[in-house]
Parts: C-alpha cells; sequence; structure tokens
C-alpha cells in the first residue's frame, strides 16, 4: 500500500490504535514502504510498515481505510507537532561608544 505524504492513518502501537499523519515516506524496496507518522500526542514514528501484523508498530490499512473519514482531527498536512508557540518580544540595544 502506497500513502501520499500528509494522508491521515491509523497506526497499532504497543496494544493500542493511534490516529497519525504520515510526513514522509522512505523506499524500503521496490513498491515496499515504510512511513515517518506523527500522532495527535505529538510523537513520531520513524520507518513505520504498512500492515505488518508482526511488528509492534504498524499502519493498519484496513482501519485506516475503514475510520479515517469518519474522524476529524487538528492533524493536517502543516502539522510538525501539537505544541504551543510562545512568541517573544526582543528589543535589540546598541552601545554608543
Amino acid at each position: 500500500m502506497k500513502y501520499p505524504i500528509g494522508t491521515n492513518v491509523i497506526i497499532w502501537y504497543h496494544d493500542k490504535f493511534k490516529y497519525g499523519l504520515i510526513q514522509n515516506r522512505h523506499t524500503v524496496k521496490r513498491g515496499v514502504y515504510t512511513y515517518d507518522v506523527r500522532v495527535e500526542h505529538g510523537s513520531m514514528y520513524i520507518y513505520v510498515p504498512v500492515d505488518e501484523f508482526k511488528a509492534q508498530i504498524f499502519i493498519d490499512s484496513e482501519k485506516t481505510a475503514k475510520f479515517v473519514p469518519q474522524i476529524t482531527s487538528n492533524l493536517h498536512g502543516e502539522t510538525t507537532a501539537n505544541v504551543k508557540v510562545h512568541e517573544t518580544q526582543t528589543t535589540s540595544t546598541t552601545e554608543i561608544a
């Protein structure tokens, strides 16, 4: 299964399903891919295979096809992390000699 970058998927990780966003794709061999997936709580999992049921973490293509269209999330193509960015004001001072 080949997913484009920016696609939302369901992953299986340590006996739990998690909702995530594909951030990157790696070619293992012709027609076989692994993905970097960012999940809603902000963690990033790298080299996640598809439907490798013996692996500790994998993308479940059946659950993805069934449930992703029904889920609303704050994950989207521009998501880099679910962190709050605080802007700070800086003032530059110049010394006069």
